[in-house]
């Protein structure tokens, strides 16, 4: 009896045995699977955390910064360009290539009209002069047509002679046509003269030319001189008036001395 019990109890305590080592090996295993499956939360929670975090850091590197440096470079473009643009165009207004050209081409027209009436006027003198020297029958008129031919065949080569040289067309320009159509009118009417009406209208002529002259050749020097322009062309000019005026003195004496003949020789015409 005493021996069944025991073996009864022996029984129960290795039954008991088995199922503590079962329920541990459960616990056990239950404790590995619950690690385990904190440690596939924990994974999953990691990794979700990073897939966000990864998102964003993807967001941030990929198409942020491309969206943000493709507005930056494109500012920084337009900003390039406008700063281009705006030095181009603060060079085009330092150097005013428009207004230069304008101020030249405007500077080029004014002493292109003004060399081209000298040609023609220096032409014109030449020419009376020439036609008076074989036709004056006054002394004084013969040696002032003279001084007409030398002095203002000299003009003209320094005024063709920096034309030249500046590659301005004079002969084309409507100042010397008109010059020229005008001072072919008055040698005409000089040609239909005879003796000491022709040399006393000679004079006359030489007069009111040199007034207009002198006037028109002042009034360039100055403006050449105010507007800067090179020291040749004022030059030019500067000579051009001094002998003009020179020449207006002696016609009006020589005018005011055939004047006091007809005056006093009236029949002598």
């Amino acid at each position: 009896m005493l021996r069944t019990r025991w073996m009864i109890a022996a029984i129960a305590a290795g039954w008991m045995g088995v199922a503590g080592a079962q329920g541990a090996g459960a616990g056990s295993g239950a404790g590995a699977g619950g690690s385990g499956a904190g440690a596939g939360k924990d994974t999953s929670s990691s990794a979700g955390s990073r897939t966000p975090g990864s998102a964003d850091m993807q967001s941030g590197t990929g198409t942020g910064p491309r969206d943000s440096a493709t507005p930056q470079k494109a500012d920084e473009k337009a900003m390039g360009t406008g700063s281009s643009a705006g030095s181009t165009s603060s060079s085009t207004g330092a150097m005013g290539p428009s207004d230069t050209k304008s101020t030249g081409q405007a500077g080029s027209t004014e002493m292109t009209a003004t060399l081209a009436t000298l040609h023609a006027g220096n032409e014109a003198e030449v020419q009376a002069g020439k036609y008076m020297q074989q036709q004056a029958t006054n002394g004084k008129v013969k040696d002032f047509a003279k001084k007409m031919v030398d002095d203002h065949t000299a003009l003209d080569e320094d005024g063709q002679k920096y034309a030249q040289k500046h590659s301005l067309d004079l002969t084309t320009a409507p100042e010397y046509q008109a010059k020229s159509t005008e001072s072919k009118s008055m040698l005409d009417e000089l040609k239909s003269m005879q003796g000491a009406e022709r040399d006393r209208h000679y004079m006359q002529m030489m007069v009111a030319d040199h007034q207009k002259d002198v006037s028109e050749v002042k009034q360039a020097a100055q403006a050449a001189k105010q507007s800067g322009q090179d020291k040749e062309y004022t030059k030019l000019l500067g000579k051009a008036e001094k002998k003009m005026e020179g020449h207006l003195k002696d016609a009006q004496k020589i005018s005011r001395d055939l004047g006091s003949r007809q005056a006093r020789t009236p029949a002598n015409q």
